[in-house]
């Protein structure tokens, strides 16, 4: 049977992400609104899987413009 407790954890998580050319600036955010992370991260799908894993099934809100 597969443990679902850290996915309903995580549905209580918000991952905003400033979207750029080479990096995003990620800001991880609690139900309460308080931040649990702050980090920069590679724009690369292989990256972004491997630093955001420990999230799974939280919700991801983005940013992207032109400059």
């Amino acid at each position: 049977m597969k443990d679902t407790t850290a996915n309903t954890r995580n549905r209580d998580v918000t991952i905003g992400l400033d979207l750029g050319d080479r990096r995003c600036h990620a800001c991880v955010l609690d139900a309460a609104g308080s931040v649990i992370e702050e980090r920069t991260v590679e724009t690369s799908k292989q990256a972004m899987a491997t630093v955001f894993k420990e999230y799974e099934g939280c919700m991801f809100v983005m940013e992207g413009s032109t400059h």
